[in-house]
Parts: structure tokens; C-alpha cells; sequence
């Protein structure tokens, strides 16, 4: 059983993966991305359940409905017909509809989850989970953009099958929905999730397992032998090299207005971006 401090840093990780709520629980598409991950790794998921009763939503429809009973003629002859338990969206408020949406959401995800079999998985070409032998690796790469895919493909194709440790969100390419334009080889314009998707399946093709973990720290275990590599959740992983990917991450100024901005003329690539503004007056600090 994991302790405390551990479950308490799951928790905040589903938590945070649904920054846009106001509500401090691990719920929508966290919970079921967490639950994913555990049925994947042990065979086994947690229960998930329903935010939205059916009783909710019968509360929910009767006040937005309250205040609303003109209706025209028209409409009134439309949906005469017979009595639907279905929420009427046209008289739905901003919320309301919020609310079903990620309601309708989190029943396909839950779904989805249900209907997940391991053992489909584990004989899917394209699943390359590790599995620990008992001996150091012969290579580990850090990090899962790029550099580290790129990196993987090569120790691959050398005989090194390497693992590569990153997270399975995250990063600025995979973070990042917008099209990529500016990368050598790509004749039409692919979103970063895809660029580096494309990556993975090249590198799992030739050899190389993945591991949905996050670093905490890497050492020496003395007397020349192998590095130490040591997981937020797999725990330790010895290896005889290391390759560190982990990219960068820009540095904000913080300034009023720049979280609004962003991507509406506020950048944090000049390189990546600078061709969106040419012939522009640009600021680059």
C-alpha cells in the first residue's frame, strides 16, 4: 500500500489535470485518465461514480425552466409531443449546459474505461510498457519530446533497447494542440500530440518500452556501479546510461494581460512564432 504523502500526490495530479474547475476534486477526464493508468499498470481500476444523477439533472432542468414558460406558439406545437427525460438545451443556462457537457463527457470516458481489456493491450504491437528484469539497463532516456524520441530511435536500432521514462502528458510539442510548421520533413502541417505520437510509434517499433513516470532524481550508487534513477511512482530504476531529454520551459514575466494573451499575439517562442508577425512590430524580451 502506497503511503499518505504518495496518494496525497496522486490526488493533486488528477487535481490538477482539470486546472479550469473551481472545485478541488479529482473528477472528469483526471479521474478517468487516473483510472486508465491503473488498470493498465495493475490489472485493476478504482470505481468511478457518476457526478450527475438522474435526479440531478431532473432539479437542474426544473429551474432553468422557471421564469421561462412563454414559449411561442410554434415551439409549444413542436414539443407537444411525447414526455422526454432529455434536459431541454435551448432553455439551458451557461452552467447548465456546462454541466451536461462534462457530464456526457465523463459517462463516455467511464465507458471507455469499463471496456478496456489488459490483456488486448498487452498483445497490441503498439503497447510497449516496461517490464522490470531485475538488471540495469542497458540505456534510460529522461524525457519524451523530440530529443528523447530521438534518442530512443538510435539506442534502438543499436541493440540498446532503451527505456524511455516520461509522462504521458505534458511537454511543450505534446502540450501544445497548435500546428507545427517549422520542423524539417513535415511537407503538411501536423499538430504537436501528432508530431510526437509519430515519434513514439518509430521508437516502439524498433525495440524501445516506455514508462508513464515522472524523475525525481537521478545518483550514483557508488563504487562505479550503475546510475540510480529514482520515480515518482515505479520507484528505482537502475541503469548503465543515461540520457537526460527533458526540454525546456519558458520563463514568463508574469506581467498583466500575458495569460490572456497567449497565442493572441503573446508568445514565448520567437523562433517557433516570430513568422506569424512579419512585417510586424515586435517586442522579444
Amino acid at each position: 500500500a502506497k503511503e499518505d504523502d504518495d496518494i496525497v500526490g496522486i490526488h493533486k495530479k488528477c487535481v490538477d489535470l482539470a486546472k479550469s474547475r473551481t472545485v478541488d476534486e479529482c473528477v472528469g477526464a483526471g479521474a478517468s485518465q487516473l483510472a486508465r493508468k491503473l488498470k493498465k499498470k495493475y490489472k485493476s481500476a478504482p470505481k468511478l461514480t457518476p457526478r450527475f444523477s438522474e435526479e440531478d439533472r431532473a432539479s437542474k432542468n426544473e429551474k432553468g425552466d422557471a421564469g421561462k414558460e412563454k414559449a411561442s406558439s410554434s415551439s409549444s406545437s413542436s414539443n407537444s409531443g411525447a414526455p422526454s427525460n432529455k434536459p431541454n438545451l435551448h432553455l439551458a443556462t451557461l452552467e447548465q449546459l456546462q454541466e451536461e457537457l462534462e457530464k456526457r463527457m465523463d459517462e463516455e470516458r467511464d465507458a471507455q474505461v469499463e471496456g478496456e481489456d489488459p490483456m488486448e493491450q498487452e498483445s497490441d504491437p503498439e503497447f510497449h510498457s516496461w517490464t522490470p528484469s531485475g538488471y540495469p539497463e542497458k540505456m534510460v532516456v529522461v524525457g519524451g519530446g523530440p530529443a528523447g524520441w530521438s534518442a530512443a530511435i538510435y539506442g534502438a536500432r543499436a541493440g540498446l533497447a532503451p527505456l524511455v521514462i516520461a509522462p504521458s502528458m505534458g511537454g511543450q510539442l505534446a502540450g501544445k494542440g497548435v500546428d507545427v510548421e517549422n520542423y524539417p520533413g513535415l511537407a503538411e502541417t501536423a499538430t504537436g500530440p501528432a508530431l510526437v505520437a509519430a515519434m513514439r510509434r518509430q521508437a516502439l517499433h524498433f525495440g524501445a518500452t516506455v514508462e508513464d513516470d515522472v524523475v525525481t532524481s537521478i545518483g550514483p550508487s557508488g563504487d562505479n556501479g550503475p546510475i540510480q534513477i529514482q520515480t515518482n511512482t515505479t520507484g528505482l530504476i537502475e541503469a548503465h546510461t543515461v540520457i537526460l531529454a527533458t526540454g525546456a520551459e519558458a520563463n514568463w514575466l508574469d506581467v498583466p494581460g500575458e495569460w490572456e494573451m497567449r497565442g493572441g499575439g503573446v508568445s514565448s517562442c520567437a523562433t517557433c512564432d516570430g513568422f506569424l508577425y512579419a512585417k510586424k512590430s515586435v517586442i522579444v524580451v
